[in-house]
């Protein structure tokens, strides 16, 4: 029960007894919710090392995945162009991921539309490229040196490319679909 008197909250126990304690300060709903700046930092870094091993990685593709366990895998043409897609489709996520990053870090409510437009784009590219990689890649290696571990390796490798970018679009989709974010958007929005 709430007294009318104050913003003090009264509670029943189960043998009956009353605890009365402090009800918490209401938040700002104009402030941005500290989920936002974080995401944007992190947004940011993550954005930041796909970018450079992505980079790397264009410069150098047979390092890519592990020239010792997936080597053969390259001299596969289907499977080299579907590790280098991967690669490009990530360096130019992480670029919408870094700008997604500095307008949650700036508070601007584009910057969580941008984060859920890169999170979902992730997850669907992910799923895309697996199954992609499924239906043309592995059939494409059954010809060459690459044995059964290493087509679900190449398979799943060339999607995940980048700094765990599943894991991060899935923690973005959370956070930033949160309902103190996203009424703090909308609050900007008006």
């Amino acid at each position: 029960e709430r007294s009318a008197l104050s913003r003090s909250w009264q509670m029943k126990t189960t043998t009956g007894a009353s605890i009365v304690a402090d009800r918490p300060p209401a938040r700002d709903p104009s402030k941005a919710p500290i989920a936002v700046p974080i995401m944007g930092a992190l947004s940011v870094l993550v954005a930041m090392l796909t970018l450079c091993a992505g980079g790397l990685r264009l410069v150098n593709p047979e390092g890519a995945v592990g020239v010792t366990a997936l080597g053969p895998i390259f001299e596969v043409a289907i499977a080299r162009n579907a590790i280098l897609v991967s690669m490009v489709t990530w360096v130019l996520m992480s670029i919408l991921l870094a700008v997604a990053g500095a307008g949650l870090l700036l508070a601007r409510p584009w910057g969580r539309t941008l984060g859920l437009l890169y999170a979902w784009m992730s997850v669907a590219a992910m799923a895309l490229m697996i199954a992609g990689n499924a239906v043309l890649l592995a059939p494409s290696l059954d010809g060459s040196d690459v044995g059964g571990a290493d087509v679900f390796w190449a398979v799943i490798a060339g999607p995940s490319l980048g700094c765990c970018p599943l894991v991060f679009a899935l923690t973005l989709i959370v956070a930033l679909h949160h309902e103190a974010v996203g009424a703090w958007a909308l609050l900007q929005r008006r």
